[in-house]
């Protein structure tokens, strides 16, 4: 290695080091922040991520997790990290973050590297100073974009690893593609091409948008390789990127979400808008996200946003407007692409990156994290300015030392706004406050806080009102999905429910479900205050509807079971338990299964397999009291009251005499299985004396 190559490789590791310090240092308080929004579905409660070996087939299977379809391939490379990651640290978030912090600081490093390479090309093809400041110009750019607080959305939101990782391999992708352009043999240019397809292949596999890489690939090549010649854009080489454009995203897409126009049209049958609609609201809603890179003020950031949708050209009158700008600023960047080549490639890089998620798909109108990869060369003009300015004032020594400080106060103001605005994601109820603050006329910051509030554990009386003020409030609020309504209503019964208010519960259940019957979840919990209010012939017409529709499910088989338990219709619980068995033969889905098949067997008179069941159950669950008193119960009944004693002298070992207390008052227990309270009492009672007895005795010697 000579001088300039080792020189060279330490100013690449000293920008990487500061990268890092800094990052570190804005995003330290991220590390604690808990699963926030849908972390937990896609994450914690995804079976395909929960790997408890690293055998291939586990591995495998990662690639697998999309939840509600089985066999499909969905993002595999953001969900074997999530796997590995599951596998050192189950579900403490701190190694989540970590990994998502690092794969920040990388793409930031990438970009940094990949910069350099551009600048450097377009020095050469220009003979400017651009190739001299083509370091500094690169960190800076780096630094700006990646302290920028709106990108916490992406990093500190485990999830959304994803957007992050499809980011990094598309950013890589293209420094691979320059290295390859400008290599000075074939061998070297064949291994950079090889290398920049696997990273294409790569970004798809962590994210859908990545397939416009291709396309940005061409953009890169006609801004600082053509100089911007429109000419090249007739090329058949252009034409041949678009084509790979087009049918890579379609394999891609087909092999994720199905048929493109199945999956489309399905998707707006949830939504509140059309396609129509959502295509005029996304010009004001990009426009929206420029404003919010280059004003990134805490308090303009938020996980939701009140959108106004545009119903016309008109309606609102920003519309119009909006989509005007959109196509002057990319008429302009590409007419003045010769003269501006860092700003029209940052304002067309921009632009083709929001092309999937701010088209016609049925996603959600509005997320930060979108912002990702579009942002990425946003700053490339601000800080080549920033030393075009400093030249200009080579002279002016005091106004040179003033623009160094601004620019200086503009990083250190970043790196505080990222950090502050990390402090809002530190609870669940802290994010979800900040976003009722900011979208006051959104479904979802009341109801999610709702749930914070109602769902807690050790939630009091006073959570529950609150929460019960938050859901019916969200009611006359703008839904984005329209199982929000149904959905609410239904949390909105769980709290009458919770607070023993079950004839208003199965009140709001009903009308959720006369208005939903699409929205299956209130079926299943309606039951409960059925049961609790005694209406079981009810309780049971909705565990039927679900077994019926839901044949694979060992849980609604398990629901219908214990209904008929309850009604005394003893064979047919003791067939549906042993249905949901078959479903689920290693009982992963359902701890309950064997439980309910030996209390089954128990009152349909089976008792000796009934007793072998209890006996397993017991065997495996020491601190579970329920199967304790099913195994009392059979015992009872089989006449055999040594071992009933045996079992009861157990359960007052272990808890309380109070707490047994309460525990027989409460017999039978709703809406669990049914125990004889008439054999349990006795025997529990004799067990609690006899102790009382040994105790007394012990005392006395």
């Amino acid at each position: 290695m000579n001088i300039n190559t080792s020189s060279i490789v330490e100013r690449r590791l000293t920008a990487f080091v500061l990268i890092f310090i800094l990052l570190l240092l804005v995003y330290w308080n991220s590390f604690q922040v808990p699963w926030q929004f849908d972390d937990r579905a896609n994450i914690v409660d995804n079976p395909g991520l929960r790997i408890d070996n690293l055998k291939p087939e586990s591995l495998w299977g990662a690639f697998f997790a999309n939840q509600g379809k089985e066999n499909a391939l969905w993002r595999p490379l953001p969900c074997l990290s999530l796997a590995l990651n599951w596998y050192v640290g189950k579900e403490d978030p701190f190694g989540y973050h970590l990994v998502n912090l690092a794969g920040h600081i990388l793409t930031a490093w990438i970009l940094y590297l990949l910069t350099i390479h551009l600048l450097t090309v377009l020095g050469g093809n220009k003979k400017d100073k651009l190739l001299r400041w083509s370091e500094p110009v690169a960190l800076l750019a780096a630094v700006l974009w990646a302290a920028n607080p709106i990108q916490t959305q992406a990093v500190t939101y485990i999830v959304q690893r994803m957007a992050m990782m499809a980011a990094l391999f598309y950013l890589m992708g293209m420094y691979f593609y320059v290295k390859a352009r400008i290599s000075k043999t074939s061998g070297r240019r064949w291994v950079f091409a090889v290398i920049c397809c696997l990273c294409f292949l790569g970004g798809i596999g962590s994210k859908e948008n990545a397939i416009l890489m291709p396309m940005s690939l061409a953009l890169m090549e006609w801004i600082f390789f053509q100089q911007g010649s429109l000419s090249f854009l007739f090329k058949p080489k252009a034409l041949l990127i678009i084509a790979i454009v087009f049918i890579a995203g379609f394999l891609t897409i087909y092999f994720s979400i199905g048929i493109p126009f199945d999956y489309i049209l399905n998707g707006y049958k949830v939504r509140t808008f059309t396609p129509i609609e959502r295509m005029l609201t996304q010009p004001r809603i990009v426009l929206g996200y420029l404003s919010q890179i280059f004003f990134p003020l805490p308090e303009r950031l938020s996980l939701v946003h009140d959108v106004t949708l545009s119903k016309s050209l008109l309606q609102p009158w920003t519309t119009l407007p909006a989509i005007a700008i959109i196509f002057g600023m990319i008429g302009g960047a590409m007419f003045y692409a010769k003269r501006y080549p860092l700003v029209s490639f940052a304002v067309l890089f921009y632009f083709l990156n929001h092309l999937v998620e701010s088209s016609i798909l049925p996603l959600e109108l509005v997320f930060e994290h979108r912002n990702y990869l579009p942002s990425a060369f946003l700053m490339l003009p601000v800080a080549a300015g920033f030393f075009a300015l400093l030249i200009k004032l080579k002279k002016f020594g005091i106004l040179n030392a003033i623009t160094i400080a601004v620019m200086a106060v503009i990083i250190i103001a970043l790196g505080a706004f990222t950090h502050e605005r990390n402090k809002v994601w530190a609870t669940k109820e802290s994010l979800w406050r900040d976003a009722m603050l900011k979208a006051p006329g959104d479904n979802r910051p009341l109801g999610y806080l709702g749930i914070e509030l109602g769902w807690r554990k050790h939630a009091t009386s006073d959570d529950l009102r609150h929460a019960l003020v938050l859901f019916k409030h969200s009611l006359n609020l703008t839904v984005h999905h329209k199982i929000d309504y149904p959905r609410t209503l239904g949390n909105i019964a769980l709290v009458y429910s919770l607070q023993d208010e079950d004839k208003m519960a199965v009140e709001t259940f009903q009308q959720a479900i006369t208005k939903y019957p699409e929205f299956h979840k209130n079926r299943i919990d309606i039951i409960s205050s059925l049961m609790r209010l005694g209406r079981f012939e009810e309780a049971k017409e909705q565990a039927q509807f679900m077994a019926r529709n839901f044949p694979d499910n060992p849980k609604y088989s398990n629901t219908l079971g214990v209904i008929l338990l309850w009604l005394g219709q003893n064979e047919g619980s003791l067939e549906c338990f042993q249905t949901a068995i078959k479903q689920d033969p290693d009982n992963k889905d359902n701890k309950d299964s064997t439980l309910y098949l030996g209390v089954a067997l128990t009152r349909a008179g089976h008792l000796k397999r009934g007793h072998w069941f209890l006996n397993q159950v017991v065997r495996n669950s020491a601190g579970y009291l329920l199967p304790k008193l099913a195994l009392i119960e059979n015992r009872v009944r089989a006449g055999d009251i040594n071992r009933a004693n045996s079992v009861a002298m157990q359960l007052v070992e272990i808890m309380p005499a109070n707490g047994i207390i309460k525990l027989l008052e409460a017999l039978p227990q709703y809406p669990s299985v049914p125990v004889a309270a008439d054999l349990v009492r006795p025997v529990v009672l004799s067990a609690m004396t006899n102790i009382i007895c040994i105790e007394e005795n012990a005392v006395r010697k």
